[in-house]
């Protein structure tokens, strides 16, 4: 009998924080780099320092800032398209290529295998938005 009061009190308790959709984590570099890329991305057979697939290579905070804020890269497949440009463009996650392929928005998704969790692709364009610093 006194199971069940207690077991109502953790469950109130419990899932009291549960409801909202506020991300609590800092959008910034030195976190989505080894929490979110690294792991997701940076694997042996996609933009590791090994295969880096299309000039990526996530495998590191360093390379990865380097290499979705500095390298041009071509648009493949497409025809008629602006010239070669970074993967991210600070300040406009919409114009940003890596939060378009993220969502498969207009192109394939990336990660093929399997889709990042959207309160991650959340937390990346809020650092874009915030101007994508490598802090």
């Amino acid at each position: 009998m006194t199971r069940v009061p207690i077991l109502l009190i953790l469950l109130a308790v419990g899932t009291g924080g549960c409801g909202g959709t506020e991300d609590d984590r800092e959008p910034v570099w030195s976190y989505i780099s080894p929490a979110i890329i690294q792991p997701n991305c940076a694997t042996s057979s996609c933009h590791s320092q090994g295969a880096a697939v299309s000039g990526l290579n996530l495998s590191t905070a360093d390379a990865g800032y380097k290499s979705l804020l500095e390298e041009h890269l071509p648009l493949r497949g497409m025809t008629g398209m602006p010239k070669p440009r970074p993967m991210v463009t600070p300040f406009n996650p919409d114009e940003s290529r890596v939060v378009n392929m993220l969502r498969a928005t207009g192109t394939w998704r990336m990660p093929p295998d399997r889709p990042l969790a959207e309160a991650d692709i959340r937390l990346i364009e809020r650092w874009i938005l915030n101007g994508a610093q490598k802090d």
